[in-house]
This record gives structure tokens, sequence and C-alpha cells, in this order.
């Protein structure tokens, strides 16, 4: 059952928060009744987010966060602690942390994502990785070296979703007077009309460089 609720909450967070929320605290009175999984950690985490962001206590939000990777720690499953260890550092630790200190526990969530096999949270990783670096003010030829070799990663693996991110980030970071990247990438060459025929939206990067 704790799979099954696991599982379908990355669907349920897109099409459906109350059935989003229903699988989270669902997992959590599964936990209270039969005991840990290793699933807890991870729904423990998301009813911080629930309380901090959502209800805006986030006092008790990084409570929740601190427990759920202090069990993730313990139970030591790679990929649900690489997960937890994501959505920590991208979700929660920043609204009672600086943002600097998610970027350590983003690499420690890279590297057990890899190591078993989770690419797509991987990916998730190094997305909320690169954007906290522009968060903080890192170089910015760091972060475009950064997101040249995330997005050359994220083409090997078919992932889509974060190429995207890294193809702003590298937009962003040309726009900001960064130096040239080094990376060829066919949507790096689209101009900004035809990058939003491609979205199927407006972005209006264009506006707010007036």
């Amino acid at each position: 059952a704790m799979s099954i609720l696991h599982d379908m909450g990355s669907a349920a967070f897109t099409t459906s928060m109350d059935l989003w929320f229903y699988g989270m605290l669902r997992m959590m009175d599964l936990t209270l009744r039969h005991g840990l999984a290793p699933q807890t950690p991870g729904a423990y985490g998301l009813y911080g987010m629930l309380l901090g962001p959502g209800a805006g206590l986030h006092k008790a939000a990084a409570r929740w966060a601190a427990v759920s990777l202090r069990i993730s720690e313990a139970l030591a499953d790679k990929l649900h602690r690489g997960k937890v260890r994501m959505q920590t550092a991208a979700l929660l630790q920043h609204w009672h942390a600086p943002a600097r200190d998610n970027l350590p526990l983003l690499r420690r969530a890279i590297r057990d994502s890899l190591d078993s096999g989770d690419f797509t949270f991987a990916g998730y990783a190094h997305i909320h990785q690169v954007g906290t670096a522009f968060a903080i003010g890192r170089p910015l030829g760091e972060i475009a070296a950064n997101a040249v070799e995330q997005l050359e990663f994220a083409r090997r693996i078919g992932h889509d979703d974060s190429a995207w991110f890294f193809v702003n980030a590298l937009r962003m970071h040309g726009w900001m007077g960064g130096p040239q990247a080094a990376v060829e990438d066919p949507y790096l060459a689209l101009d900004e009309a035809q990058y939003e025929a491609r979205l199927g939206f407006k972005i209006g990067y264009s506006d707010l460089l007036v």
C-alpha cells in the first residue's frame, strides 16, 4: 500500500492536489498504525510542506523536515533518501535557513539518486542546484558550466523537463551578460518567438529586459 501511494504521488501532484493530499496523509496514517516503511520519510517531509509553504507554520514544517531527514538516514535506503534530500532542499529548508544551505543537501541527493538509478529525481535535484546558484549569486560562468553539464545529462537520459530548465538557465545566463556557454543545443538557437511557439505559451522575456 505504501509503495502504491508513493508511486502515484508525482502524477497526483500535477493532476489532483486533493488526491495528492490524500496519498500523503494516508501514508502517515499507515506508518502510525504499522510502523516505518522506506516511503515514510518522504510522507513526513511532504506533510511539512503542507504546514510550511501551505499554512505558514514554518517552525512546525522545519521540525517535520528534520524528522524526515533523520529517519531517511537511519533507514539508509538510497532511493528514498535521495528523494527526501531533494524535497527538503527544494521545498522546505529555504523557508527557515539560508538558501546556500540547500546546495550540500542537493549534492547528496544527486549522489543518492544516481547510485539508486533514479535519474528523474537526480534531474530534479540538478534543476534546484542550478536555480539555487542563481538565487544566491554564484558566478555566472560557474552556473553556465553546471547548466551545460546537466543539459547534456538530461538529453542523454531523455528527461525533457529538466532539459528545458537548463536551456532556460543558459538563456538567462546570456541575457545577464555571462560568457558564451560551451554547448550546442537546437533549442538555444531559437529566437524568443520560436521558443514560445515550441513551449505553447508566451513568456515575455524581452518585456522584462526593457
